[in-house]
């Protein structure tokens, strides 16, 4: 099954700048063989911003082999959008020559119908590649929402009365939850939320596994 998957704005800028905080001790390993360590600060269209003694280097994501956190979580959403970007390139790279070439072909003979119908298999396999990291990179924030939720939760049972006043109030204003059908995709939340949440998103993660949607 084919599911479409949609990066809504919010939900990318916080993983960009909320999910990848600053860390210390963070090492860059170029292809070139070269090492850097420093403070990623953040990753975003296919650069990355490393702080080294006060000073900002930005590098081509493409020129960097391997990228070591301090925190495993930051470690999983940087390589989630690492992969994220390779695939968006190598997408648009396909997408230059399949139209290049097709497009000045058409209308095309019967006799290379097989070869257009190959090209349109071979082009699925990057797009299922990149809704897979998309998958994965939606169940890390998810993971990280439903703890948020958790954390909020706790704190409305915290209520103080006040003296003199029938009511009091709750550490939190209402309305506090992050609404995750607002962030997650219909038949995404059907096939993972509706299952798993009840556990909690990282119980569920090792109960129900992560879904694979290659054929």
């Amino acid at each position: 099954m084919r599911l479409r998957y949609l990066l809504i704005a919010p939900l990318f800028n916080f993983i960009l700048f909320a999910g990848i905080s600053p860390l210390h001790a963070d090492t860059l390993k170029l292809k070139d063989g070269s090492m850097l360590e420093g403070t990623i600060t953040k990753i975003e269209n296919c650069k990355v911003y490393i702080e080294i003694k006060n000073e900002t280097k930005v590098l081509d994501l493409m020129n960097v082999d391997t990228m070591q956190f301090k925190k495993t979580e930051s470690q999983e959403i940087a390589q989630s959008i690492q992969e994220i970007d390779k695939s968006s390139m190598e997408i648009r790279r396909l997408l230059a020559e399949i139209e290049g070439y097709w497009s000045a072909k058409q209308p095309i003979d019967a006799k290379d119908e097989p070869a257009w119908t190959a090209v349109k298999e071979e082009f699925s396999n990057p797009l299922m590649a990149y809704q897979e990291v998309l998958n994965d990179l939606f169940f890390q924030v998810l993971v990280r929402m439903d703890e948020y939720n958790s954390l909020v939760k706790q704190a409305e049972k915290i209520y103080v009365g006040i003296k003199g006043v029938r009511i009091g109030s709750s550490l939190v204003y209402p309305d506090m939850e992050l609404p995750l059908r607002k962030y997650v995709p219909s038949l995404w939340y059907e096939t993972i939320f509706q299952d798993g949440y009840n556990l909690g998103f990282a119980d569920a993660s090792s109960h129900i596994g992560m879904p694979s949607y290659r054929r």
